[in-house]
């Protein structure tokens, strides 16, 4: 999927949306980011097993959105990665949202597993974020141009045992 060009995305959500569900896929060979999701509010990315990843900034997934407004209600649970990624999941501008039992690990950098910026009110359960490379950080959260406050994380497992300066 995606092994030639510019992007190598399997599915983009371009725009503004609402009502789907990316569930149940095994993501191959990506070139870019596997699921990328820059506006849509209430809906479903679970379930999906992610494997082989091309180059130095394929990600599992990204959910962005800059540009298009806040987005809500999102459920992304069960998401695997099969082999390490090449570069940090995403999160940015998503409130209210539910993110549980996914495994995301990381083997290159940006060295964090997950990076979550400008994000509220979201809960985070039983979630395993690795990163095995020269990382500071298994997760990475800021706030740029709005708040990143109440995100609650409830039986989560944070690795970086791999990095070089681990300082966890």
């Amino acid at each position: 999927l995606g092994t030639q060009g510019t992007y190598g995305f399997f599915i983009t959500l371009d725009g503004f949306g609402s009502d789907f569900s990316i569930d149940n896929n095994v993501i191959e060979d990506a070139l870019g980011t596997c699921i990328e999701n820059t506006g849509w509010s209430y809906g479903s990315i679970s379930y999906n097993n992610f494997n082989t990843f091309n180059n130095a900034l394929t990600s599992a997934f990204s959910i962005n959105g800059t540009g298009n407004g806040v987005m809500t209600g999102l459920v992304v649970v069960g998401n695997k990665t099969m082999a390490p990624a090449t570069t940090h999941s995403f999160i940015g501008l998503m409130d209210n949202s539910y993110v549980a039992g996914n495994y995301i690990s990381v083997t290159a950098a940006p060295a964090q597993s997950l990076f979550i910026r400008d994000s509220n009110d979201n809960k985070f359960v039983g979630n395993t974020w690795t990163s095995s490379t020269s990382a500071t950080y298994a997760v990475l959260m800021e706030y740029s141009s709005t708040t990143c406050k109440r995100n609650k994380f409830f039986g989560d497992t944070f690795d970086d045992s791999g990095a070089s300066s681990n300082t966890a």
